[in-house]
């Protein structure tokens, strides 16, 4: 049975990212690690088969072939988006990184009372976020700020 994240990084590079206007998948390690989510999803789902094994290794990074199947191919499998396909941009990614922050930084605020150390959680909140999400930390300080809650004006 599969990781739900290797099913997700194999949608992603499948199917590209829900926010992503790009042709191709980003390259370098995210790439290579989706590339190996897939082979690991495809042989789990059709651990006995020829040609699934075959098109595992057309899809894993070169230096996994030897790892996914018998035979290592020759070839390999590029994914990109075909030109004129419309980009749908969702906001859900941006979203799973508000609220990721947000949560990291109330359980801090709870751990350490008062706003002196508020500057330091920030920066280990985008440290966090970048970790787990693997964005970068302009990005993630931009998401926070368009989407982290508005103070409230005192009523009157």
């Amino acid at each position: 049975m599969p990781s739900k994240d290797d099913v997700e990084l194999a949608h992603e590079l499948l199917f590209g990212a829900p926010n992503s206007s790009q042709r191709t998948f980003p390259t370098g390690g995210r790439e290579k690690a989706a590339r190996a989510a897939l082979a690991r999803v495809m042989t789990a789902e059709a651990p006995d088969g020829f040609f699934t094994q075959a098109m595992a290794a057309l899809i894993s990074p070169p230096e996994q072939r030897g790892r996914v199947a018998h035979v290592i191919p020759k070839r390999e499998i590029i994914f990109r988006r075909h030109r004129g396909t419309p980009v749908v941009k969702s906001r859900r990614r941006e979203i799973e990184i508000a609220a990721f922050m947000h949560e990291h930084l109330e359980k801090q605020k709870r751990q350490q009372n008062g706003t002196d150390a508020q500057a330091r959680n920030l920066k280990r909140a985008v440290g966090a976020a970048h970790d787990k999400f693997g964005v970068g930390r302009s990005t993630i300080i931009k998401i926070w700020s368009e989407f982290k809650p508005k103070r409230r004006s005192p009523t009157k």
